[in-house]
This record gives C-alpha cells, sequence and structure tokens, in this order.
C-alpha cells in the first residue's frame, strides 16, 4: 500500500482528499502547515507528497525547496495543490521540483489520474539497488553479495532494500514497522529485532554484519564502509 503525505491547511480540502485517497486503497498522513509535514516525511518517508502552495508557516515552494536539497527526498513525487491558475505559477512550481500541478478546484477522478502517472514515472527507474559488492534485483527479489546468493526470506529482504534505499539514515523501529511491514505487519517493535539479527546473520557469512549499525534507544542505522 503506498502511502500519501498531505499538506494542506483547508479542512474541507482535506476532507475530500481523505475520502478519494483511503477510497483508492492509498495509506493517508496530514499536516496543516509545511513544517509539521517536513517532520512526516522525516518520519514517514512518505510515496508522495500533495503540497498546497500557500501554508500558513511557508509557501509550498520553500517545502519543494527543503527537500530537493536533502539527498533522501530529493526524488520524492510531489504534486502542487493550488488555487492560482496562471501559467507563470504552474512553471514556477515545476522548475522548483514539482512532479505535476493541479488546479482547485478539481475532481477526485482527475487527482487520482494524475497520482497514478506521477507514481508510474516515479517506479519506472531503476530495478537494481547495489552497494559495497551488495546488489538486489527488484524485479526478482534476489541478493547477491560478490555473484554468490545472499539467501533471505522476503521481508529480510525487503528490509535490506529499504536499508539501502537509505544508507546512514537513522530508523527506529517504528518506522521500519511502517515501511517495511507497513499494513501487513502482524509484529511488535521488538521483532524488528529479530529480523534484523537475521539478516546480520545473513551479511556476516561475508563479514558484513557491521553494516547494520544499531543506535541504542533509537534504532537501526545502515552504514556500508
Amino acid at each position: 500500500m503506498k502511502t500519501i503525505l498531505v499538506i494542506e491547511d483547508e479542512a474541507p480540502i482535506r476532507d475530500m482528499l481523505r475520502f478519494a485517497l483511503q477510497l483508492a486503497n492509498f495509506k493517508l498522513l496530514e499536516a496543516e502547515t509545511g513544517q509539521a509535514g517536513l517532520s512526516l516525511i522525516q518520519k514517514h518517508h512518505p510515496d508522495l507528497l500533495l503540497l498546497d502552495w500557500m501554508l500558513p508557516d511557508q509557501s509550498g515552494l520553500e517545502v519543494i525547496k527543503k527537500l530537493r536539497a536533502q539527498a533522501p527526498t530529493q526524488k520524492l513525487p510531489i504534486i502542487m495543490l493550488t488555487a492560482l491558475a496562471q501559467e507563470e505559477h504552474k512553471v514556477k512550481s515545476l522548475q522548483m521540483g514539482a512532479d505535476d500541478y493541479i488546479v482547485k478546484p478539481f475532481s477526485p477522478m482527475e487527482l487520482m489520474a494524475r497520482i497514478q502517472a506521477v507514481l508510474r514515472r516515479s517506479n519506472s527507474g531503476a530495478t537494481i539497488l547495489s552497494t559495497h559488492d551488495i546488489v538486489l534485483d527488484l524485479t526478482e527479489n534476489k541478493a547477491t553479495i560478490k555473484d554468490q546468493l545472499l539467501r533471505l526470506t522476503l521481508l529480510e529482504f525487503k528490509l535490506l532494500a529499504w536499508f539501502l534505499k537509505h544508507p546512514r539514515q537513522l530508523a527506529s523501529r517504528e518506522t521500519l514497522l511502517d515501511q517495511v511491514w507497513g499494513d501487513e505487519k502482524v509484529v511488535t517493535d521488538r521483532s524488528v529485532d529479530t529480523y534484523v539479527k537475521r539478516l546480520r546473520k545473513a551479511l556476516g557469512e561475508f563479514d558484513l554484519a557491521h553494516f547494520i549499525i544499531t543506535e541504542r534507544g533509537l534504532g537501526y542505522r545502515f552504514q556500508p564502509e
């Protein structure tokens, strides 16, 4: 299930978006200010952002600028929502790094079409992740190290894929449960420790267990050396 963050200060619009997105089977996060939205992005790493141009604390363009300046969010898909229909505003938002632009009022059908189009574009990139001799084929769920097969369960593979996508980023157990297990999770946060231990053991066969660092009381960090 894909997660979409809505940063929008108008409650009626958030209500409409909530209904439409949940009906389309998206997981929804909501924020009324740019700063609150940026905090949610750091914590939950959504798959797409619906961003209002005019927010109480800062403009949507400022939010985009901050996101595009940081490696973890440089490629986060962003659709700008605005009542500003002039071409110059559309051009400016796209130049700043928005992936699409939709003018209020808009229909849920149009919104869903634009979301799906942006997600397709963002998912059409490479299906191979690699770092320091670790290679993951996301299409075949296959992991190798120095061309030798790394035997992992599906959840262990997904956990390693998340780590490779977010190198050096501290991840709490809650974040990993949300991002790796998602709505399928029927585990406690302590179960994350078990899966990390299993993944470390698998990497240990190639002397790479030290890539996963435990930050006591905070979570885990994948730091390839």
